[in-house]
């Protein structure tokens, strides 16, 4: 039950990680097309 619970933690957390770069990254984009025009 415990080693369940840790797994779907682990998932959650590498799947909010990974939403919160690509965030980042699109913005970082944005930034850099904006700034080279």
């Amino acid at each position: 039950m415990n080693t369940s619970t840790t797994l779907l933690q682990q998932k959650y957390i590498k799947i909010t990680s990974k939403v919160h770069h690509l965030k980042v990254d699109s913005t970082t984009e944005l930034h850099h097309y904006l700034v080279m025009r």
